[in-house]
């Protein structure tokens, strides 16, 4: 019996279509009380019964607004009937074996034999195929033109005119949340989170016997053999409770959306701060505005912009002769100081934009609008790149219209405007040098080795790595009429390779056959050392540990044999 009862219930449009709806009906519906109490489990305390009261409310305020109406009811009704549309229908589909929009009885039975295939063993198979064959009359029941296939838009006829709601004498039961109504205390037809939180309340204060908060199996036993109305003190007390409860929760939603106010008060302050700081003066209808955006310029300044271990390039803007008033805006990822010659009348605003840090001669200060250290306006090196576009736009924003010239290089000595030509220590169209250092041996190249530099190590691989990496080698700049944001110092040390070779001149430094680097005496890193930069130091013995920061290049004492860190 147990695998004719499995195959009973194999299908959902065969439970539904098989009985009548008044066959259907479940037990009487439980009263406010008796539902509250069958939530109520021993060992409960009453925070973790009123968070069942929370819960339910959540669950039951389907349109959140924080009360439970007969609108509520009515959606919750529709949704399950719809959901209960939705499933009957997906059992006719899942039957639909050729997807010709209709079911007939032989793909009902491939189906039904499918699902209780388990079944199908032993003795009792004949009893089985006997269930099964009454399950398909009943499911082939609203094949209405007995055509025998059952067709979508029969069985949905048959789905929209089934009741929704199980009766049984012709009155339907109460739903969950009708059930609780019970409990609007001030009977306006909305049921609150207070008022079901004090209902749940006196239901446990009433079976919490000995008030000690949590509710044995012994009070629990007790309570529901009785089950009396809680007195009127009771009610007063879980109702006082409610409020105290609710008032709470005012006050904690009021401090929260205080500090949301004053979180977003405090985003636009930020926002308005940074928005000023990247702020850029409108040009006027007279003026031609160029875009300059490079990675760095081939030269090192000979002086710092803010700190020694920072390397800070330098470039050249040559202004051309005309009577056109010119608004440039150069934006580069490197540090840069710009040097300004020529007809520097012309310039009506300069703005220097950069990650790292900007500064500029030649130029009176109040002309020099600076974004530096920020990321107001992107640095670009290509002409056709998202971080151009959203530079143009960016000028277009605050300058009050497009650029008329946008120039772009990875790598530039400097610029002249308004024409835009690029001043360049480098020829684009060469091929790229190679350089292969060696401290001994032999090496035997094939083929073209026109772009193929050996080194060996010594001063001269130093001054080549140097016109490697900065063609403009360093360029001369007077720090008194630097104007930047940042302090302007000359270098102790000169950055990268252009300090290596300092250092060897002056005899601080020496390199062995491996091209490490001995340090002789104290000295200061030179900034930069980091990447194709880097290289190796020895600290002799007794020579006191460098000022500075060797960035990515390794330094080990030769009286240890142990890395040595920063300073």
């Amino acid at each position: 019996m147990r695998n004719l009862s499995r195959l009973a219930t194999l299908s959902l449009l065969a439970l539904t279509w098989a009985v009548p709806a008044s066959a259907q009906a479940p037990a009487a519906p439980p009263q406010t009380m008796q539902y509250l109490l069958a939530r109520l489990s021993a060992g409960t305390t009453l925070e973790r019964y009123l968070q069942l009261a929370r819960f339910s409310f959540g669950q039951l305020d389907v349109n959140s607004d924080g009360r439970l109406t007969s609108v509520d009811d009515e959606l919750m009704t529709a949704m399950s009937s719809a959901q209960f549309r939705a499933a009957s229908m997906a059992q006719l589909l899942r039957a639909d074996l050729n997807n010709d929009g209709a079911v007939t009885a032989d793909e009902l039975r491939l189906v039904l034999r499918y699902d209780g295939r388990a079944g199908f063993q032993g003795d009792n198979t004949a009893a089985l195929a006997a269930a099964l064959e009454q399950r398909v009359a009943v499911m082939m029941r609203p094949d209405t033109d007995g055509d025998g296939r059952l067709t979508y838009a029969e069985a949905a006829a048959a789905i929209q005119s089934m009741p929704t709601i199980k009766i049984t004498g012709g009155v339907a039961p109460p739903t969950e949340l009708q059930t609780l109504m019970a409990s609007d205390e001030n009977r306006d037809g909305a049921l609150t989170l207070p008022e079901l939180e004090a209902a749940y309340d006196v239901v446990f204060r009433a079976a919490d016997a000995d008030r000690n908060g949590t509710v044995s199996a012994e009070e629990l036993a007790t309570y529901r053999a009785r089950l009396d109305e809680p007195n009127i003190a009771s009610r007063r007390e879980a109702v006082a409770a409610a409020e105290k409860r609710e008032a709470e929760r005012q006050r904690a939603a009021a401090e929260r959306a205080q500090r949301a106010e004053a979180d977003a008060a405090e985003r636009k302050r930020k926002e308005d701060e940074a928005h000023a700081k990247c702020a850029m003066p409108k040009a006027t209808a007279a003026a031609k505005i160029v875009m300059l955006g490079l990675y760095e310029t081939e030269a090192l300044s000979s002086v710092a912009l803010g700190s020694m271990d920072k390397v800070t390039h330098a470039g050249t803007i040559t202004v051309e002769p005309g009577a056109e008033p010119l608004y440039l805006v150069i934006t580069s990822y490197a540090a840069a100081i710009w040097q300004f010659s020529g007809a520097v009348d012309r310039i009506e605003r300069v703005v220097l934009a950069s990650l790292k840090a900007t500064g500029a001669t030649g130029l009176p200060a109040e002309r020099l609008t600076q974004l530096a250290g920020t990321n107001c306006l992107p640095y670009f090196h290509e002409l056709q790149s998202s971080d151009t576009a959203k530079a143009s736009g960016r000028v277009a924003e605050d300058a009050g219209r497009a650029p008329d010239l946008v120039v772009a290089r990875y790598e530039v000595g400097g610029f002249s405007v308004p024409s835009g030509a690029v001043q360049s220590q480098t020829d684009p169209r060469k091929p790229q040098v190679m350089v292969i250092q060696k401290s001994g041996g032999s090496l035997t190249i094939e083929g073209d080795a026109s772009n193929i530099v050996l080194q060996t190590p010594s001063m001269r691989s130093v001054e080549a790595e140097l016109r490697r990496f900065s063609p403009g080698g360093v360029m001369e700049v007077d720090a008194s009429k630097v104007v930047s944001l940042l302090p302007a110092t000359p270098y102790d040390v000169l950055p990268q390779q252009a300090g290596l070779l300092q250092l060897m001149r002056s005899g601080a430094l020496t390199q062995n056959r491996s091209g490490e680097f001995l340090i002789q005496r104290k000295i200061r890193y030179p900034a930069g050392l980091a990447g194709a930069h880097s290289v190796k130091f020895l600290l002799l013995e007794g020579v006191p540990q460098p000022d500075g920061d060797p960035a990515h290049s390794s330094v080990i004492s030769e009286e240890t044999g142990r890395p040595i860190g920063k300073p």
